[in-house]
């Protein structure tokens, strides 16, 4: 849990006490994020314009070869151990070889004026590309300015190359789909086991678009209308679906509404698989959750229990949720 007065706090949450205190950043903590492939590393992102990386209780090391702005969001490759991308408060998305740093950070060409406020990780969404290097077949997707842009990574060269320029999403979908490429707030995907993948787009109206991605062939699924204001983030319980199995796939939303919504997925994958036809309009949830006070900022799914749900927001609280409702306050602390 961070704020501005920039220390980094780790919590036991069976205990709700404090354990670990870490006053070593100089700026406002935006995000953290662990490595997928080795979680004893752990990324920051920082508003002194640089990336802190931590492991475990070694020595914190910053990163801010050209990086000459706040860094709002981070995102580890999911393959390459050693590569991060970032978000910048000046609409730039970059990326780095973090853990060596024998390279400054390089830059995607992006039209973004504001904050970027999402970054994603997702396997080509139309299978378009096969490549034998599977490090390739990502691409990465980034929010901002009320569109959302994918950027195709042609190497790990870090070179001027090795970044291509960058595609609408609504190039994936087609053009009566997506009424406009602006109003977009939040993007997250899902991959389906044996293939294909679900990916889900805030909006601000509060609704979200769902999309199935299959053999080269996008479907829409459904759309969503729980939320009264603009989609802040959006979470799945798993990172794989399985059709054939019968454990449960929630996907968790925030909003400016103040409000957490949990939607199960399985029945609405159910109806569209039987039918193949778009559902216009759903609105039935498995929860809602009501205690925060101010605007959702952040979803965290428990990896060990799915059934756990953490939300964070700007009323300066993070709240635990399971599936009995039962609310926990971890810690309260001042934003100024």
């Amino acid at each position: 849990m961070c704020n501005k007065t920039s220390p980094l706090n780790t919590w036991c949450l069976n205990s709700f006490k404090q354990e670990k205190s870490l006053l070593t950043l100089n700026g406002f903590v935006y995000a953290v994020a662990s490595s997928p492939i080795d979680p004893n590393f752990v990324a920051v992102a920082v508003g002194d314009s640089s990336i802190k990386l931590m492991k475990n209780k070694q020595k914190v090391k910053s990163f801010s070869k050209n990086i000459n702005s706040e860094v709002t969001q981070i995102t580890w490759h999911p393959t390459k151990e050693s590569l991060i991308a970032f978000g910048t408060k000046d609409g730039k998305v970059g990326i780095a070889d973090i853990i060596s740093g024998s390279k400054p950070a390089y830059y995607i060409y992006t039209s973004f004026n504001q904050s970027v406020y999402t970054l994603v990780w997702s396997e080509d969404l139309l299978n378009t590309e096969q490549d034998e290097d599977t490090s390739k077949k990502y691409n990465l997707f980034s929010v901002s300015d009320g569109k959302i842009m994918q950027h195709y990574v042609q190497s790990f060269s870090l070179g001027k190359d090795s970044l291509s320029p960058d595609n609408f999403l609504k190039n994936l979908l087609n053009e009566e789909e997506t009424n406009s490429e602006y109003g977009l707030t939040e993007f997250s995907v899902l991959k389906i086991k044996g293939g294909g993948n679900i990916f889900c787009i805030g909006k601000f109206d509060g609704s979200i678009e769902c999309y199935k991605s299959l053999s080269n062939k996008v479907s829409k699924i459904c759309s969503l209308f729980n939320h009264q204001k603009l989609i802040t983030c959006m979470r799945w319980n798993a990172d794989e679906y399985d059709e054939g199995s019968e454990q449960p796939v929630y996907l968790a939303s925030g909003s400016n509404d103040f409000n957490v919504i949990v939607v199960e997925f399985n029945q609405i994958l159910n109806q569209f698989n039987d039918s193949n036809t778009t559902i216009n309009v759903y609105s039935k949830y498995k929860l809602k959750l009501e205690g925060h006070k101010e605007r959702i900022t952040c979803l965290s799914w428990c990896k060990g229990l799915n059934s756990l749900l953490a939300s964070c927001s700007y009323d300066s609280t993070v709240q635990e949720n399971n599936n009995k409702v039962t609310i926990s306050i971890v810690k309260k602390c001042s934003l100024s």
